[in-house]
């Protein structure tokens, strides 16, 4: 019987778990996960579902950002671009726009063509305190100007005037505002007209009195101050246009100011009575002559100077004009007086050539029985002065060698004794008692 010695661990192999041979006869590992117990497991699903939703949020953010550069123009403005700062020559109107994210592009949006106002009172005008603003300008307590609180302007006579201004504008040209001005807001807009103000303000006094620009010529002033702003802002291409310019106030120095108050209420008066005379001189010119009274002042005084320089012939000529106006277009009281004149002239030359007929008609009976007609002729102007109605009739018989008329009171004196006597009646009705009625 043979006898085998089983050896249990001595191969000559030398095969141990986890190692197999690859086919050059090498040797690979393989680790072998363990399975996660419950909690770590449940931790990791965890992180994997945390990181999906962080990958979704991201991709949204991203999403944001790269429409963040749409943007919309309300009516009224206009936008422009900016793409890594340089100004983009586009000007975008109303509506939805898109443009990169920022810092790519930037855009800035301006209200444009729509009116915008400012007012400057502390340039040119003097300080009001809280408790000043209900007091009357020339009722100030002020014994001189401030040098870094009151502003004046200087005049072309050395004189000082204290201004108030407002100033309408808009933006006009939105790519040369943003380019010049370098600003997305409307303050910065203001900055510039208030300067250009300024500057232009001090010329346009230098060139003035100083009572003709607080009181008189306002409008003057006001019209250049806005002339020459659009100049200044054209020159420096701001993009800004000035619609109006308004002279709130002006005054003269507070010291001054009475006087010049009593010179303006002067001034006014001498204005109103010239009104009221000028007034009263075409009512006058108006009844005299009727509308045509300017021209026929004018022609008037053109042949005055035509006499005083001798010239007969155009003295004559212009007489001629005369006449033709007074005949066809004068109107008022020589209107009438020429009316009537016309109307004489015409009466009587109707008159002259009916006693022309009637003479012509009676000449040949005249010839023929002069007796006959004159008795006639008679009879018919007794006749037509008995049927007159208006004059009263006296008959005095044949033969009658006086006559006795009994003529009655005055009408026009007993209508004045009746005046006076009733005066004194009710005069002595109305004296004081114990006193007389008359004196």
């Amino acid at each position: 019987m043979a006898t085998h010695d089983h050896h249990d661990h001595d191969h000559p192999h030398d095969h141990d778990h986890g190692h197999e041979p690859d086919p050059h006869g090498h040797r690979s590992l393989h680790v072998l996960e363990a399975p996660l117990d419950p909690a770590n497991q449940s931790l990791a699903d965890a992180l994997k579902a945390t990181f999906r939703v962080l990958k979704f949020f991201m991709l949204l953010v991203f999403i944001v950002y790269l429409f963040s550069g749409v943007f919309t123009v309300e009516q009224g403005e206009k936008a422009v671009v900016l793409s890594f700062g340089k100004l983009d020559p586009r000007e975008y109107g109303p509506g939805l726009h898109f443009s990169w994210p920022y810092p790519i592009n930037e855009h800035v949006k301006l209200p444009s063509g729509r009116p915008n106002t400012v007012s400057i009172d502390d340039s040119h005008f003097l300080q009001i305190r809280k408790e000043e603003e209900n007091t009357p300008r020339a009722g100030l307590m002020r014994g001189g100007l401030h040098p870094t609180r009151d502003g004046v302007l200087l005049t072309g006579d050395r004189g000082l005037v204290h201004v108030r201004w407002q100033v309408v504008f808009h933006i006009d040209d939105v790519l040369r505002y943003v380019k010049t001005v370098k600003d997305d807001k409307i303050q910065q807009a203001e900055t510039v007209i208030r300067r250009a103000l300024e500057s232009v303000a001090i010329r346009n006094a230098a060139g003035m009195e100083a009572e003709h620009m607080a009181y008189q010529r306002t409008k003057e002033l006001q019209d250049a101050v806005k002339r020459d702003m659009n100049d200044e802002l054209a020159r420096l291409e701001a993009g800004i246009v000035v619609d109006k310019v308004d002279i709130v106030e002006s005054i003269m120095p507070v010291p001054t100011l009475q006087t010049y108050a009593q010179v303006q209420r002067s001034e006014n008066t001498k204005q109103a009575m010239i009104r009221a005379a000028e007034q009263a001189a075409d009512r006058v010119l108006n009844a005299a002559a009727g509308a045509a009274h300017e021209r026929l002042i004018a022609k008037l005084d053109e042949r005055d100077l035509a006499a005083a320089a001798g010239d007969r012939g155009k003295v004559t000529a212009i007489e001629a004009e005369l006449d033709q106006m007074l005949e066809h277009e004068v109107g008022g009281e020589a209107g009438a007086i020429v009316n009537r004149a016309k109307a004489e002239y015409t009466s009587t030359i109707q008159q002259m050539r009916s006693d022309r007929d009637q003479y012509a008609a009676l000449i040949d009976e005249y010839r023929r029985d002069p007796v006959a007609l004159t008795n006639r002729l008679w009879a018919d102007a007794q006749r037509a002065l008995f049927e007159n109605l208006g004059v009263k009739k006296i008959f005095v018989p044949k033969g009658q060698k006086e006559i006795r008329l009994e003529v009655g009171p005055d009408p026009v004196q007993t209508r004045e004794d009746e005046i006076k006597r009733i005066e004194q009646q009710t005069g002595a009705q109305h004296a004081p008692h114990g006193g007389p009625a008359h004196r």
